[in-house]
């Protein structure tokens, strides 16, 4: 396959020069933690060093008494001054104190940055489902995301909303589709069969290789890895791109592109996606929105019905306050909330159905006033012309539902899966913790167990107890 992405270069940082000055009693023994730095305090020196990592750009993050980039995974000791990976010193920042105890030096906020050949022109964004979108012009076509068809997370999960009449087509004809992460409401199994083969997939450059090793699984070749802190231009287009990776050791990421003067960027469901640093500007700002994707609180028996009612609300709250601070940030024109179109069909699920709580897209119309919110429950194709929206649409979608326990009964065997494979999947994690699972396999209703094993993670490869070995 000839990569259609020939462009890669270093990603353009913007920076705005800060002046910190922090109380030196303040400050704690080890690492103390700020937005784009840390100091290091012990009883003999202190020193301040900025957060960014010396080897890929990543943002270096707390990991007990180190500091290590959720890129590559390099890890910084503060104390002796060097990576550990290589023999790599990290400068520190220059400091003084002044005579009020106070710690005093400048720090750097980072905006990442995308070429703009300038210009308006025709492009729509079309809400097929959940997270999957649209793109066209007249130059190209592509997807994110697609979830269609079939239910995430063996059942748990189903669309809260039909897809667009002819979603098939429309994937098919695109010329490329993003996978931003190996979750089955991102990168859905059901959906990618009617995918045609030779479809090409630009996805993250993840060390674990986890998009990549499904899609190959599944039947796909043409699959062009993304490294994080590049951009890619596609083909002879105006079409700029790159991948962001979540701001923590999660395989997770979003997607920022501009194409004349229209920029979209994407956080998708990523955590802190690109460490909290973001673009000056964005014509539309697509984010995740409805909370309720954990099996916390509702699944944990130890918490009465009220704490868990109290922590879904202040979960709600949390959500919204994130979206809410990230789009005035981005200074986003336009907010779409997506990727939070699902819900719990399944009868077993009833009890999480009934309880587990989501922010509506109302919700946002009320919290973000000052910004335009696409309601994509009303229209779900937006066509812009340069940063401005000329007009929606309301496109026909499809009009059967899916019924769970059918589907369920078609496609979940009901035995579990060998005890050899079992032993086999956490012998192979490279997992080591201070943890021991308890794992029990069970029905539908949660009432007959089948199976039970004992995972000892303490060790470099995991020691699988079955239960009636103990």
């Amino acid at each position: 396959m000839k990569n259609p992405f020939h462009i890669e270069k270093n990603l353009s940082i913007n920076t705005k020069n800060k002046k910190v000055n922090v109380s030196i009693q303040s400050l704690k023994q080890g690492i103390n933690m700020f937005e784009d730095c840390f100091i290091y305090k012990n009883n003999i020196d202190l020193k301040v060093y900025d957060r960014k990592c010396d080897h890929a750009n990543g943002k270096l993050v707390k990991k007990k008494n180190k500091m290590v980039c959720p890129l590559h995974e390099w890890c910084f000791d503060p104390l002796e001054g060097l990576y550990e990976n290589v023999a790599i010193k990290k400068e520190p920042i220059e400091h003084k104190i002044n005579d009020e105890g106070e710690i005093l030096f400048t720090t750097s906020k980072r905006q990442p940055s995308l070429p703009n050949l300038g210009g308006s022109k025709n492009i729509s964004i079309t809400f097929v489902s959940h997270a999957f979108i649209l793109i066209q012009s007249e130059e190209f076509r592509f997807a994110m995301d697609p979830w269609a068809i079939g239910p995430a997370f063996v059942g748990g999960w189903w669309l809260a909303t039909q897809p667009i009449k002819s979603w098939t087509e429309k994937l098919n004809e695109c010329n490329f589709i993003y996978i931003s992460h190996n979750h089955p409401d991102h990168l859905n199994r059901h959906t990618l069969k009617f995918v045609r083969k030779d479809m090409t997939f630009i996805i993250p450059n993840f060390i674990s290789k986890s998009v990549e090793k499904i899609l190959i699984r599944i039947g796909f070749k043409n699959i062009v890895k993304m490294n994080f802190q590049k951009f890619y231009k596609y083909k002879d287009t105006h079409l700029f791109l790159t991948i962001l990776k979540s701001g923590d050791f999660r395989d997770d990421s979003g997607l920022y592109f501009t194409y004349g003067n229209f920029s979209l960027f994407s956080s998708v469901d990523a955590n802190n996606i690109n460490y909290n640093e973001f673009p000056d500007q964005a014509t539309l700002f697509l984010s995740s929105f409805a909370g309720g994707a954990s099996g916390f609180p509702l699944c944990h028996d130890h918490l009465s019905e009220q704490e868990k009612f109290s922590i879904i609300e202040r979960n709600k709250r949390s959500i919204t306050a994130i979206v809410r601070k990230n789009a005035r940030s981005i200074n986003a024109q336009y907010f779409m909330p997506y990727a939070g179109f699902f819900k719990e069909l399944a009868a077993r699920d009833k009890y999480i159905k009934t309880n587990n709580k989501k922010n509506s897209v109302v919700d946002y119309e009320k919290q973000l006033k000052n910004r335009h919110v696409l309601n994509v429950l009303l229209n779900n194709k937006f066509n812009f012309f340069g940063e401005k929206l000329i007009s929606k649409e309301k496109l026909e979608t499809t009009l059967e539902s899916e019924n769970p326990e059918e589907w369920i009964s078609a496609n979940i065997k009901s035995e579990t899966s060998s005890d050899l494979k079992i032993i086999e999947y956490f012998k192979k994690s490279n997992f080591k913790k201070d943890l021991t699972l308890f794992l029990l396999l069970t029905d539908d209703n949660f009432l007959k167990v089948k199976k039970k094993f004992t995972i000892n993670f303490k060790e470099n490869i995991p020691i699988v107890i079955k239960n009636n070995e103990i």
